[in-house]
């Protein structure tokens, strides 16, 4: 099997902190993967470093406080159902 036609497996990086630690576990684990698992490929996907350079780190933090306070007011809103009646 050629290098190109492995299927490659991305290892995402979520935090956009400056001074965050995600580097070194991340680099950690492809390291482990790729010395376990010659039929794949693996990359480093550091989402600090492609989505949100392009949007921009305030807008990207706008985004989260939006989707962050959409997913409270569905656990509100869930909280106020009543559960569903118990089969016998």
């Amino acid at each position: 099997m050629t290098t190109s036609a492995r299927p490659k497996i991305g290892i995402i990086i979520s935090s956009i902190r400056d001074n965050r630690f995600a580097d070194k576990p991340a680099q950690w684990i492809k390291d482990i993967a790729t010395n376990t698992r010659s039929d794949l490929d693996f990359e480093i996907v550091d989402l600090r470093l492609t989505v949100f350079d392009l949007i921009g780190l305030a807008i990207a933090a706008a985004m989260l406080a939006l989707l962050c306070g959409r997913a409270v007011r569905n656990l509100r809103e869930l909280g106020r159902r009543e559960p569903p009646a118990r089969r016998r």
